[in-house]
């Protein structure tokens, strides 16, 4: 199960755009090997207007050789820049252009890594766009995996060291435009690594970014109406100004950002896709009461006027809101299971305090609450009555089994069983995660959403309900 709000680590680094014009053309658009057949998942990627809700997907199928082509009909009449996403071995980046072919040959291996070489129509742009995308790539800066992460220092220091050399290939194309075009984009796409690594680090020491100076540096960098802004990603950054001082997740606080986007974004292709970002953030990371999203869809129904659309789409999803209490039970009773395959029901767990924690690999705010969650847990390894317990929602099996034969963690893990995540997050109106659940030894809905381990006061918290 994967929440729609949530990105692919590749996706979240690029925020995919376009750039150039071009008519439809009976022709290819992509061709190209891939020299392994190790490898299952093969999928082409592209955000339709850099609206990074409303990505295309395309499955590349090979011959038995490992040749593949992608027509001109499935990409925009304008081109696009596009991702090719290889299982977790590989990604890259190409910009689709109808009427042209780019042609691009994958070799190497899973374990030892995948390298792409370029040739066709434009090959030195492709050679740059995709150099760009792999450089780039939030898993570098920010990985899921807290052991894995830089020192902030460190992680710096690369990335300027990167942008000194990606400016120097950019500065070697010999057309003017597209030169302009990708000094600015690289820039800013790195910009954006610097406000992750910021955002991090502040999340690490339980600090506001936005107090950091550096961090408004960036922000202060952003021309909104630059395509490039959206391109990058940097685009969200400058949105989080218009929530210093308050709560981001706040409806005040999405209210802020729209009433920003409506005073300083005239770029119509930014316009749409941040109106139709902040709701779906809302919905996903708010939480909101049905009173709370009946005040948010208030004001957005006035100021997205201009996308009926939206405004239909997301009158639906605050319709579907509802709250859970504390003293509720649980409306639906999963079934999940073990590493080992063995299955049971949630309900079964029950008899002591329960700390659920839900969470999937592919979440990076899930992964770097499990050191916390990891000290929490035998901080209180002699405390009796209480139970903690993670419950995955992944749908790769092995991804997850891969996790937890390397974390080792001291207490149960489960995941959902096929198709049962989605019916309880329904159920639940859980719409991101991590999310953190208390559940008394009767069944009944303590905490429904707990603090995170990370939180200073969370073993005082769960104490206190033992009482």
């Amino acid at each position: 199960m994967k929440l729609t709000h949530l990105l692919p680590a590749a996706t979240l680094a690029l925020l995919l755009g376009a750039c150039g014009s071009g008519t439809h053309k009976d022709g290819v658009a992509l061709k190209g090997t891939l020299a392994t057949d190790s490898i299952e998942e093969f999928v082409l990627s592209y955000a339709l207007d850099g609206d990074i809700q409303n990505y295309r997907y395309v499955d590349i199928k090979r011959d038995e050789k490992g040749n593949f082509q992608i027509p001109d009909s499935v990409i925009p009449a304008e081109g696009t820049h596009a991702t090719i996403l290889a299982d977790n071995s590989g990604f890259f980046g190409v910009w689709l252009e109808p009427g042209k072919t780019a042609v691009i040959d994958i070799a190497g291996t899973p374990s030892q890594g995948l390298t792409a070489t370029f040739s066709g129509d434009n090959a030195q742009e492709n050679d740059l766009f995709n150099d760009i995308t792999v450089t780039y790539d939030l898993m570098i800066y920010t990985p899921q995996d807290p052991s894995e992460a830089m020192p902030k220092d460190v992680a710096l220091d690369k990335l300027n060291k990167e942008r000194e050399r990606i400016n120097a290939k950019v500065q070697a194309l010999p057309d003017p435009s597209k030169k302009e075009y990708y000094a600015k984009y690289a820039d800013l796409l790195s910009d954006r690594m610097e406000g992750f690594v910021i955002e991090d680090n502040a999340y690490a020491t339980d600090s506001e970014p936005l107090d950091d100076p550096a961090y408004q540096a960036l922000i202060a960098k952003v021309d909104p109406n630059l395509d490039q802004a959206l391109e990058s990603g940097m685009i969200y950054v400058w949105l989080r100004s218009a929530t210093k001082g308050m709560d981001a997740s706040s409806v005040e606080g999405n209210i802020a950002q729209l009433k920003l986007i409506d005073e300083k974004v005239t770029n119509k292709r930014t316009r749409k896709a941040l109106y139709n970002s902040i709701p779906n953030t809302f919905f996903a990371y708010t939480k909101p009461t049905p009173e709370a999203a009946a005040e948010f869809m208030k004001a957005y129904g006035e100021m997205a006027k201009d996308y009926p659309e939206f405004i239909d789409r997301y009158t639906l999803v605050a319709q579907g809101v509802k709250e859970v209490k504390a003293g509720d039970t649980i409306s639906y009773d999963p079934t999940i299971q073990t590493v080992d395959g063995k299955t049971c029901k949630l309900s079964d767990l029950y008899g002591k305090l329960l700390y659920i924690d839900f969470w999937a690999t592919w979440c990076g705010p899930c992964c770097k609450q499990i050191p916390h969650l990891e000290k929490l847990v035998e901080k209180m390894k002699d405390v009796k009555g209480i139970e903690f317990v993670s419950i995955s929602c992944d749908n790769d099996l092995n991804a997850w089994k891969a996790k937890v034969a390397k974390d080792n963690p001291q207490w149960p893990q489960y995941v959902f069983a096929e198709g049962e995540g989605d019916k309880f997050m329904t159920a639940m109106n859980i719409t991101g995660i991590p999310r953190f659940m208390v559940i008394a030894p009767d069944g009944k809905i303590l905490l429904p959403d707990a603090p995170m381990p990370s939180d200073p006061k969370i073993e005082q918290t769960l104490k206190s309900l033992l009482n």
